[in-house]
């Protein structure tokens, strides 16, 4: 009895362990049918159409028989200035690969920043100190950005702030330019 309470524990963590992963499935090895997923539980091989049980345990070959491939990102961000206009997956060996079809991010006059996500941008780059200090610096301008839930690219608040910060912030032209598309209140 208490070796089976150890061994279903052990087989909980051990499913836990392996549950952030990501799988995609594909009856050919070429063509993949699903989006990512977790990995199911039980599997069928597709040679020999046998069950196989804990395909989390299993060898990544024996995976790959079920037609289940372990996805892996080709890269966690795109590039400034570019945007994702695709993405696919790409079976190469056991293993799923993301490839990212890339477009130039289209010029976008007039679009609706996040403040929230302008912080938590400013705060990652470490500048988050300096906009507070150019914020109380002047009195209506706090009260301006405070009373605002979003803020428009092409505001004059906006813009003159960029003029002021991002060389301060060590950001060229560029540099502002992708800080503010990646704050947009839009999805990414």
């Amino acid at each position: 009895m208490k070796r089976n309470i150890l061994v279903i524990a052990g087989l909980f963590f051990l499913t836990l362990s392996f549950g952030a992963d990501l799988f995609v499935f594909s009856r050919d090895g070429t063509n993949v049918v699903s989006g990512a997923r977790e990995l199911p539980s039980v599997g069928v091989r597709l040679d020999t159409r046998q069950p196989v049980l804990g395909l989390y345990g299993a060898q990544e070959g024996e995976r790959k028989a079920c037609g289940w491939y372990r996805c892996v990102a080709e890269t966690n961000r795109t590039p400034e200035g570019m945007t994702v206009a695709g993405r696919a997956w790409v079976i190469e060996g056991c293993e799923a690969v993301e490839k990212l079809r890339l477009a130039a991010r289209p010029a976008a006059k007039g679009y609706e920043i996040s403040k929230y996500k302008l912080l938590c941008e400013l705060k990652a780059l470490g500048a988050l100190p300096t906009f507070v200090e150019f914020l109380n610096a002047d009195q209506e301008r706090k009260i301006l950005f405070d009373a605002a839930t979003a803020l428009d690219s092409d505001n004059p608040l906006v813009t003159a702030a960029a003029t002021v910060l991002m060389p301060a912030f060590g950001l060229a032209a560029a540099g502002s330019s992708n800080l503010l598309w990646r704050c947009r209140t839009h999805a990414r």
